[in-house]
């Protein structure tokens, strides 16, 4: 049996596809295999935008036969600011990871780290 969901929890779902497909691939410059399966999901989404009163919210290209966001609907979106907030955390945790790997090499030197991991 089919899920129904609000139009406000429409809206939630095409928020977290916005959020997977920057996951995804936000440092990729050319198609991965890899992501196919997860690209149609988030393509069925965007596509079941309009019949759920949100198709102001996705534009369909032509061209790649595919769906986006819209500009406006990214610019308003609250997804961008948690996507902002996630890039800002992961940094500082990687760079404190780092500094930590750092000291630990360069006080107990590079095999304590190889028997480490």
């Amino acid at each position: 049996m089919p899920t129904q969901f609000t139009r406000d929890e429409y809206r939630r779902l095409m928020d977290l596809a916005m959020i997977a497909g920057w996951v995804l691939h936000v440092f990729e410059t050319e198609e991965n295999p890899e992501t196919k399966d997860y690209d149609q999901i988030i393509q069925k989404i965007y596509a079941g935008a309009k019949e759920n009163g949100l198709g102001e919210l996705v534009a369909y290209d032509e061209q790649s036969g595919s769906y986006f966001p819209t500009p406006d609907y990214e610019d308003e979106s609250e997804v961008m600011d948690l996507l902002e907030d996630f890039e800002d955390n992961l940094f500082w945790f990687g760079l404190a990871q780092r500094m930590a790997l750092k000291t630990l090499v360069d006080e107990k030197g590079i095999e304590t780290y190889d028997e480490l991991f």
